[in-house]
């Protein structure tokens, strides 16, 4: 009579011992190179993305600070920054911008005065894409100066502001 549980056990061992034989003769590059790929799998499936570097996004628009949409002017491409100060109690003057210009707030309080399309304040952290083609001209009604970083985006060496 054969014992098929004795049997089973030994046919077990038999078929793990020829794969580990064969996974041992296997050239070594090939062995890596399964290994990689079910890393790779492995990682694709399971993890997601993970940025390079922590970030905070400031401002994700289509739009200028008073809705209206913009596009960047034809032509060979050509950025612009600048940090722009007003003392306490100083104002800018009165001027509109002929191209897209992002702003960041770095320090103090600044209001903007529109004209017609009203005022508004900014706050240090504030991000905007600044009104084109709007007068307007901006107040530091506040004690501390402000700083304001912007970031004009142009086209070859035209005008960015016209008074």
């Amino acid at each position: 009579m054969i014992d098929w549980a004795r049997n089973g056990s030994r046919q077990c061992c038999a078929v793990s011992a020829a794969i580990l034989v064969a996974a041992l003769t296997l050239p070594h590059d090939m062995v890596k190179a399964a290994a990689v790929s079910t890393d790779d799998a492995a990682l694709t499936q399971t993890a997601p993305p993970v940025p390079a570097y922590p970030a905070v996004r400031l401002l994700d628009t289509k739009t200028d600070i008073l809705g209206a949409p913009f596009a960047y002017p034809e032509g060979d491409a050509r950025l612009i920054s600048e940090i722009i100060m007003l003392a306490p109690g100083e104002e800018g003057p009165l001027h509109r911008h002929l191209v897209p210009m992002f702003a960041y707030l770095l320090e103090g309080e600044l209001t903007v005065n529109y004209g017609v399309q009203g005022t508004r304040s900014y706050k240090a952290g504030d991000a905007l894409v600044e009104a084109i083609g709007v007068r307007h001209r901006g107040l530091n009604a506040g004690a501390t100066p402000v700083k304001l970083l912007v970031v004009y985006m142009a086209a070859n060496d035209g005008p960015l502001v016209e008074r």
